[in-house]
């Protein structure tokens, strides 16, 4: 039977599909037909830091939909006083909205398909990872986007799996 071959999702050389582990960039392979479509980095005020997508979406205006994702947890927060804990899931048709808090931020993926386990741990990775080199400008952070403009790259390596 033939070996079947699949793009090694970080490094893109050809692998075997059953292989764990890439031996060109030694990282985990990870065969999922759920994507990250979307992430929205938000301050923990509601206002949009950055926002990522695969697709255009000119009918869509990031900053509402930011405050709107923000919302929605003040509101859960508000109806289930005396719980402890934040919103971190919601689903809309084939999409699901992952959602992880830190300190200063929260990062909503937005997820195409149905796995959504594997992404929860990356998103707190990258969260972490965000909040440790930036905590000193994120602490009071005055709106200003271009001080955070450097967060793309955190973003970029969510979205290719690089926190996997």
């Amino acid at each position: 039977p033939a070996v079947q071959r699949i793009k090694c999702p970080h490094c893109g050389q050809m692998v075997e599909q059953s292989w764990k582990t890439c031996p060109h960039c030694s990282r985990k392979i990870i065969i999922s037909k759920t994507i990250i479509d979307e992430v929205f980095l938000i301050y923990r005020d509601g206002r949009l830091i950055k926002h990522f997508t695969r697709r255009i979406k000119p009918d869509v205006d990031q900053d509402i939909l930011s405050g709107m994702l923000t919302a929605v947890q003040d509101f859960i927060r508000d109806s289930f006083k005396g719980e402890s804990g934040d919103l971190n899931h919601m689903q809309f048709g084939r999409f699901q909205i992952l959602m992880g808090n830190g300190r200063f931020i929260t990062v909503a993926a937005v997820l195409m398909g149905d796995e959504t386990e594997p992404f929860r741990p990356q998103i707190i990775k990258a969260i972490d990872q965000i909040e440790s080199d930036y905590e000193v400008i994120l602490r009071d952070w005055d709106g200003d986007v271009e001080q955070l403009n450097v967060l793309g790259r955190y973003i970029m390596d969510l979205i290719e799996g690089r926190y996997s």
